[in-house]
């Protein structure tokens, strides 16, 4: 891995509107005091230069998540910093990554690993993927710390350490909390488990033997899924994980599948849980919990007749009626503005589970009282 491609800092630029006399702008700052800053602050001249091997690193994150790159490199001489900048071009704003070379290097030396500025540029992208560009209002604590984590998410998957995904900020991050940044001790800790998080997700069994029998291992791992008590996203995000590794061990393991479909879909990953939900009634077309986690997917990316559709299969073909299926089809139902479908669904469901508070809500809206 070259230098070049791995001693990129990048700070992220928000753009005010062009009704702004001043021409200051907002900026997410890796680190420092300020958010502010003038475009000449920036850089002072703008002539393109392609540099394909910062385009490449660039790349190489973006690939971790599955989405095509839409920077431009650009080098920019005794700028003493780098960013990532939206500027106005001829066919709208455009985003640049900017960035003194020189500098970089300097970053690279003092922390004596190739992955500091690495990660910095993970970061940034992370304050892009995360929606921090659209209120125009720079840094803020809460921003850093969420692409913190992310930073720690791409460099485990790149193939860093943690010592090394969390270099940079141990060289360069101030002690105290300010306005725009917080403290170093915070950032570490947001970066960590943004390493953890791709640790748990990444499978590490590849080359199981596929004619030995591994339900004991995928069993436990099962177990382990199971007995999280707790209702946070982490914990969500470890079931999911939990119940992949158990998949990994026993490939036709159908109630892995399935409730790995039910996780994701707390998560809001629906084209995933699909997929799983697929995979369990693939195995045994009698898993009607499966068909209710796919209807709830569906609900979930807005196609309300499928959701429908695969709620009644659940329904109709269950061992015994579940609440949770006639409250799913009344609501599509009533997205779908089918009121008197959605009312006798929602009141089946209250007659199996009486004084259920979700499903009274959802009858009183549907009533209109």
């Amino acid at each position: 891995m070259q230098k070049i491609l791995l001693t990129l800092i990048v700070v992220l630029i928000f753009l005010p509107s062009r009704a702004q006399q001043d021409d200051s702008f907002e900026a997410c700052g890796y680190y420092g005091d300020t958010a502010i800053f003038t475009k000449d602050q920036i850089c002072e001249y703008f002539g393109f230069t392609s540099n394909n091997e910062a385009e490449e690193k660039v790349n190489d994150i973006m690939n971790q998540i599955g989405l095509q790159p839409n920077f431009i490199v650009m080098p920019c001489p005794r700028l003493r910093n780098a960013f990532a900048v939206n500027l106005e071009g001829d066919i709208g704003q455009l985003r640049y990554i900017i960035y003194d070379n020189a500098f970089l290097e300097r970053i690279d030396l003092n922390t004596n690993t190739d992955w500091a500025a690495v990660s910095i540029l993970a970061h940034e992208i992370g304050h892009h993927l995360n929606g921090h560009t659209l209120d125009k209002v720079g840094s803020r604590p809460a921003k850093e710390l969420e692409s913190d984590e992310f930073s720690g998410f791409a460099l485990f998957k790149l193939g860093a350490s943690l010592e090394e995904a969390q270099a940079a900020m141990k060289e360069i991050a101030g002690n105290k909390t300010s306005k725009t940044h917080p403290a170093k001790a915070d950032r570490l800790t947001a970066i960590e488990n943004g390493w953890k998080n791709a640790e748990v997700l990444t499978p590490k069994y590849k080359t199981l033997n596929r004619n030995a029998d591994y339900t004991t291992f995928a069993k436990k791992w099962f177990v382990k899924a199971f007995e999280i008590d707790g209702n946070t996203k982490d914990d969500h995000v470890k079931r999911v994980a939990y119940y992949g590794k158990a998949t990994e061990y026993k490939a036709d393991y159908v109630a892995a599948y399935r409730n790995r479909a039910k996780y994701l879909n707390v998560l809001g990953l629906y084209k995933e849980a699909i997929k799983d939900a697929n995979r369990a009634i693939s195995i045994d077309k009698n898993q009607w919990n499966a068909y209710t986690e796919k209807a709830t997917s569906y609900f979930g990316l807005g196609e309300y007749q499928k959701s429908v559709d695969l709620f009644s299969i659940a329904i109709d073909n269950g061992e015994k009626s579940s609440p949770y299926d006639y409250a799913g089809r009344g609501w599509a139902y009533f997205r779908l503005g089918k009121n008197e479908e959605a009312t006798s669904d929602l009141e089946m469901a209250l007659k199996l589970k009486p004084g259920w508070k979700d499903a009274k809500k959802k009858l009183e809206r549907v009533s209109g009282q």
